[in-house]
């Protein structure tokens, strides 16, 4: 048996260098996806060294590592389907709960049951579900905004299958499980099974599915150039896409004269009921004709200017930041925050400040 454990942690972790070796290849500047999934691979490294470990001290340093899978899944999700993805202060909570409570627990030989035990080790597990089915909600919502089909497709299934593998994995050990002695051998399968599946994904597609644009498209993109650098008239663009002038100017109109950018949570497919095409050739129609390459900022640039226009105007400087926002179509305080600082770099309520004082 053990023959048969060391057959599946080497050929897992064989794959698991070949596939750091895949992202890492690339000479040019790693996106934050890349990097969240190096770590990710370092934590399951942690999670399948440690049936060869015997020192305590070594075995010390690796449960926490290897708890740091779902976690870092989460982290991983967010910033492949949120092009504006940034890390920040507050998402170092969920480690501290599912890594250090734990981990300072079995130091401090607290009990594994009654509230000792639920304060030290329930509340991480359920924690540990609880980032893992964030993170499969937040693909599930998100992945339908890219507007790059061989991307979307590839991410949803790729995020998706590691997903739920995690999710399997820990249910089972924690759960279903937690003293089979079958699975203490064939857990390692799947681990090198899964592996073995991302390469052929990188070999086959290449790291594509970790970039996000280099860059914002610019106001007047429809009159400019396409974004990331490609100076390629959209003329141009238009005549090798076969994109029908006709398409280009409902969907102007609904943008700019029937404003259909303000219903609330209106997506790609009811806008292309409205456009009456395919939803795919209107993907392909914003990507390549328009310069975007998420549906949601695609609507945000038109949600974020006429919020602009309210925030300038001295007749509306009364109005409720939040009552613009929703007007606007945001659904919240919080995402027009977002939306706002990424395009004009400054929050709502400075924007504001600033143009006001300009008017006086």
């Amino acid at each position: 048996m053990n023959n048969l454990i060391d057959i599946f942690i080497s050929f897992s972790l064989s794959q698991l260098l070949l596939c750091t070796v895949l992202l890492l290849r690339r000479p040019q500047a790693h996106s934050i996806s890349e990097k969240l999934f190096v770590a990710l691979l370092l934590a399951d490294a942690a999670y399948l060294i440690i049936p060869w470990v015997s020192a305590e001290w070594a075995k010390a340093i690796l449960y926490p590592a290897q708890t740091m899978v779902p976690g870092l899944f989460w982290l991983f999700s967010y910033s492949l389907f949120d092009d504006h993805f940034r890390l920040r202060p507050w998402q170092a909570i969920p480690f501290l709960i599912t890594v250090l409570l734990p981990t300072l627990g079995s130091a401090l030989g607290a009990e594994k049951s009654g509230l000792e035990g639920w304060f030290w080790f329930n509340i991480p597990q359920l924690s540990e579900f609880v980032l893992l089915t964030w993170a499969l909600r937040i693909i599930l919502l998100h992945w339908r905004d890219d507007l790059l089909e061989n991307r979307r497709n590839l991410r949803i299934w790729f995020s998706a299958f590691i997903g739920f593998y995690i999710f399997a994995l820990i249910a089972a050990q924690q759960l279903l499980f937690p003293s089979a002695e079958w699975l203490d051998i064939w857990q390692y399968a799947p681990a090198g099974l899964m592996l073995f599946l991302c390469n052929c994904v990188l070999l086959e597609f290449k790291p594509d599915i970790f970039l996000q644009p280099t860059r914002p498209v610019s106001e007047d993109h429809q009159q400019e150039v396409r974004p990331e650098g490609n100076e390629e008239p959209i003329a141009a663009v238009k005549e090798q896409e076969e994109i029908p002038d006709e398409v280009l100017e409902t969907i102007s109109d609904l943008m700019e004269n029937e404003k259909i950018y303000r219903e609330m949570g209106l997506t790609i497919g009811q806008l292309a009921e409205k456009v009456d095409i395919q939803e795919y050739r209107l993907r392909r129609i914003i990507n390549a004709g328009l310069g975007h390459r998420n549906f949601n900022d695609f609507l945000n640039r038109y949600r974020v200017r006429e919020a602009c226009e309210r925030l300038s105007d001295p007749a509306e400087q009364e109005t409720a930041v939040l009552n613009i926002a929703l007007d606007a179509g945001f659904r919240s305080l919080s995402s027009f925050n977002k939306a706002f600082k990424d395009s004009q770099n400054l929050t709502p309520t400075a924007f504001r400040k600033s143009q006001l004082e300009k008017s006086q």
